[in-house]
């Protein structure tokens, strides 16, 4: 039987770092020239997507790598003090031990993350760090590390925190969890139709006992 991967999104999902990542973006603002977002403006663009939040902040989509490389560079000088999201190290480490593959595909930088990993102990809880800036390309991010790592689709799972990581998800055909204590509203990622939404971590050990029952009696609901 095929050892199932749990492929996790960083931003979000594993780390709480949408305060900083907008404290970033909002300092950014003038220089790049799009408009700063007040937290009520944050809650407002939580329930649209990234297509529509960049065109209420008026940033251009062609300015999108400029202030993303940067964004990466400035949560260089902050992963030391992000925290993870509570109870997810404990539920990573479960995982680990009952022996599914676990890795990160992150838009962030692999160093930040992987400075972030070590501060909190998590080295050897993940098989691959993939970073790679791909705004509207996910699917073709994940289905890049399932062929490099030779995965079987089947059996691999991605869990997010925003729509268009349920989208790319479930373009490619593998197991979609969304979780709600990241960027976007629990309203908007469930439009996005994943297979899952879930309010907290341990909620994933669940759901994976559930799947791998399922691939022991026949296929994952996708595949």
């Amino acid at each position: 039987m095929t050892v199932p991967t749990i492929i996790f999104d960083f931003d979000g999902t594993l780390v709480q770092s949408l305060e900083t990542v907008v404290t970033i973006i909002n300092r950014l603002a003038p220089e790049f020239g799009y408009r700063s977002s007040s937290p009520q403006e944050i809650a407002r663009l939580r329930e649209v997507g990234t297509r529509e939040a960049m065109l209420q902040v008026g940033l251009p989509w062609y300015k999108l790598p400029f202030v993303t490389r940067r964004l990466r560079a400035e949560m260089n000088e902050e992963i030391h003090r992000l925290q993870l999201v509570d109870g997810i190290k404990e539920v990573l480490q479960q995982l680990r031990a009952q022996g599914y593959r676990l890795g990160i595909i992150t838009s962030n930088a692999e160093k930040n993350v992987q400075s972030c990993l070590h501060n909190h102990q998590l080295d050897r809880c993940f098989d691959f760090v993939e970073s790679e800036f791909n705004l509207f390309g996910k699917a073709r991010t994940i289905k890049k590390a399932i062929a490099k790592y030779r995965l079987d689709r089947q059996t691999v799972i991605y869990v997010g925190d925003e729509a268009r990581d349920m989208q790319a998800a479930r373009k490619i055909r593998v197991v979609a969890i969304a979780v709600a204590w990241g960027f976007h509203s629990r309203e908007l990622l469930a439009a996005s139709s994943p297979d899952y939404l879930i309010e907290s971590p341990m909620e994933l050990v669940e759901i994976m006992q559930e799947l791998t029952l399922l691939q022991k009696t026949q296929h994952f609901p996708l595949s």
